[in-house]
């Protein structure tokens, strides 16, 4: 599992709108505690190529950290329901949840 703040922020975000944010918050734990994961921090690469996609425009700016996430965590595979987007300029794979089950589990 690859994650950074924009992921965490969105899982928290989800959570709190989902559930409450206490469930959330122990939602987030477990991902800390019992997952093997990458952090990807935000550094000069990152910025650039935030400032790189910024300028092409091709992709919307509230997916522009998930998509470095995917890319810069050096992912083998993107698993969202809203891929269609970075799936047009990634250079991985993106599949949705059930595409994934199918495929790998």
């Amino acid at each position: 599992m690859v994650l950074s703040h924009e992921i965490i922020d969105q899982i928290r975000r989800v959570g709190k709108y989902l559930w409450n944010k206490d469930k959330a918050g122990f939602v987030i734990g477990l991902i800390w505690s019992r997952l093997n994961f990458h952090y990807v921090n935000i550094d000069e690469q990152w910025r650039n190529e935030v400032a790189k996609i910024v300028t092409i425009g091709n992709i919307p700016s509230e997916d522009i950290e998930v998509y470095l996430t995917v890319k810069l965590g050096f992912s083998d595979c993107f698993i969202s329901s809203n891929r269609e987007l970075i799936k047009a300029i990634a250079n991985f794979e993106c599949l949705t949840p059930i595409e994934f089950i199918e495929k790998y589990l």
